[in-house]
C-alpha cells in the first residue's frame, strides 16, 4: 500500500512486509519515536513453513549444535536431497529477508545455518529459528533524541570454529543506543590466533562504522550541538554547515587486550605482518580520526 507515512504526526504503514509506525509527541519529544516491526510477515512464513502451531522456543539456536557435521547428507537420495535443498533455501530466504530489515537477534543462527549443506539437522535448526520467531514480536524502535549522536560499534569473532577452518564475525553498530547496522559471516579467510579473527572483525566494525557516520554526514546531522528534532534534508544548492560536516566520534568495543595492545602499539612483530594492512587502517583511525577502542 502507498506508504506517506512522512506526511503525517501520528500514524503507520505497511512498506514491503515491513510495518512502520510513527509517532510524534509535541509536547515531549523524548516521547517520540519510528518503529519497525514484521508480525505479519512472521506469520505469514510460519503458516507456510507448517510451524504456526509450534511450541516456542527462548532461543533461536542450542549451543554447540552448530559444531557438529550432518553425517547423513552423503547417504541421502538424490530426490530427497533435491528436496531438501528446496525446503532449506525456502526458508533461509525468509529469515534473510527478517534479519536485514529489522531482527539482529536472527543474524547469528541464520548466517550459520546458510553455510551448511542441506541436511536433516540444518533443517531442524532452521525450525528452531521459526519456533524462537513464533515465541518472540520484536520489533526496532528509534526514539527521538535531543542530545547529539554518538557512534559505537561492538565486534566479535571466534576462531576457526567453522568446517573449513574459518573463524565466525559479528558487528553491530548504534547510534544512540539504536541499532541500525549489524552482520554475521564467515571471514573470507583463515585466521592463525585469535588476536587476528578479533582485528579483522573489529576493522570491520570501524569501516562499517565510517559508513554511518559519513551518512549523516550527508544527511547533515550535527555532531557538535544538540540538533533538532528529525533530520535535516539539504536543497539543491545548500551545502551542509561546517559544523555537520565534522565527523561524529566512533567508540568501538572489541573487548579482546591483545587487539588493543597491537593497534597502540607502532612496533611490528612477526605474529603481525601479514596483516599489517588492517593494522594501519586502525591506527590510522585512532590517531585522525575521532575514534577510541576499548
Amino acid at each position: 500500500m502507498p506508504c506517506s507515512i512522512s506526511e503525517q504526526v501520528d500514524g503507520f504503514c505497511d512498506f514491503l512486509g515491513v510495518f512502520i509506525r510513527r509517532k510524534v509527541d509535541t509536547q515531549d519529544i523524548s516521547k517520540s519515536f519510528i518503529e519497525l516491526s514484521q508480525n505479519s510477515y512472521s506469520e505469514k512464513i510460519l503458516k507456510r513453513s507448517g510451524l504456526e502451531d509450534s511450541r516456542p522456543v527462548s532461543t533461536p539456536a542450542e549451543p554447540d549444535r552448530f559444531d557438529q557435521v550432518a553425517t547423513d547428507t552423503e547417504s541421502q537420495e538424490p530426490e530427497v536431497m533435491k528436496d531438501l535443498l528446496k525446503q532449506q533455501q525456502k526458508m533461509l530466504g525468509s529469515l534473510l529477508y527478517k534479519v536485514g530489515a529489522c531482527r539482529p537477534d536472527l543474524a547469528f543462527a541464520t548466517h550459520l545455518c546458510s553455510t551448511q549443506k542441506p541436511s536433516v539437522e540444518n533443517i531442524t535448526r532452521l525450525k528452531r529459528i521459526f519456533r524462537y520467531l513464533r515465541g518472540s514480536k520484536a520489533a526496532l524502535r528509534f526514539n527521538y533524541e535531543s542530545a547529539a549522536p554518538r557512534v559505537v560499534c561492538y565486534s566479535d569473532a571466534s576462531l576457526a570454529n567453522a568446517p573449513s577452518g574459518h573463524s565466525i564475525q559479528g558487528n553491530l553498530v548504534l547510534i544512540n543506543n539504536h541499532a541500525v547496522y549489524w552482520a554475521a559471516k564467515k571471514q573470507t579467510s583463515v585466521a592463525l590466533h585469535t588476536a587476528e579473527s578479533e582485528l579483522r572483525a573489529c576493522s570491520d566494525a570501524v569501516r562499517n562504522a565510517f559508513m554511518i557516520n559519513y551518512l549523516l554526514q550527508d544527511l547533515a546531522v550535527p555532531g557538535g550541538a544538540p540538533p533538532e528534532p528529525g533530520i535535516k534534508v539539504l536543497t539543491a544548492g545548500e551545502t551542509p554547515t561546517q559544523e555537520a560536516s565534522v565527523l561524529l566520534p566512533i567508540a568501538c568495543f572489541c573487548g579482546n587486550e591483545s587487539v588493543i595492545k597491537i593497534v597502540n602499539s607502532a612496533i611490528s612483530s612477526a605474529r603481525t605482518r601479514h596483516i599489517r594492512i588492517r593494522l594501519s587502517f586502525m591506527r590510522e583511525a585512532l590517531l585522525n580520526k575521532p575514534t577510541t577502542l576499548n
